[in-house]
């Protein structure tokens, strides 16, 4: 709906959604998680890992005390038309989120060992999560071996936006 791909379909609406959506390319090549005064130190304490959190973390991580910007700041901020629709609802996925995305869109190889081409132009890297993992680092997930991991917040990681629908 939004010109990008549709990593994961939870069989119906519930919460006010069913769909998560990548964005159809990446919007920053290296970016810190967050930024701003002591954030980088600081312990949110308000994200989860669970599917359907990354709206929900994102917010809190633009609530923190002296947020200025970082990753969350780069998807929320982004913005697309199609048509005559503009789609601002975009938000850093969660750790399990982004898992679905990799899984589904760049893996190259399905459930059943079935193979297909991988889609999205995603990079072999590491992408951050909204997910915070501890008072100075978050969840990361690696888009070449599907690893998941945690980085510093002040590291640079690649970031591609979400939106549900």
């Amino acid at each position: 709906p939004a010109g990008g791909l549709i990593f994961y379909d939870k069989g119906s609406v519930s919460d006010g959604w069913r769909y998560l959506e990548a964005a159809p390319s990446d919007h920053s090549t290296r970016i810190e998680w967050i930024t701003g005064g002591s954030t980088q130190t600081t312990l949110n304490g308000n994200t989860s890992t669970e599917l359907g959190t990354g709206q929900a973390n994102t917010n809190a991580m633009k609530a923190q005390t002296d947020y200025t910007g970082g990753a969350a700041k780069v998807c929320d901020d982004y913005s697309v038309t199609v048509g005559s629709i503009t789609y601002n609802d975009w938000f850093l996925p969660s750790k399990d989120e982004l898992n679905k995305m990799w899984v589904n869109l760049k893996k190259g190889t399905d459930e059943n060992g079935a193979t297909y081409e991988p889609v999205g132009g995603f990079v072999d890297g590491s992408y951050w999560s909204s997910s915070e993992y501890d008072a100075y680092d978050a969840w990361t997930q690696g888009f070449n071996d599907g690893s998941q991991g945690v980085n510093d917040k002040d590291d640079t990681d690649r970031v591609r936006a979400v939106r549900a629908f």
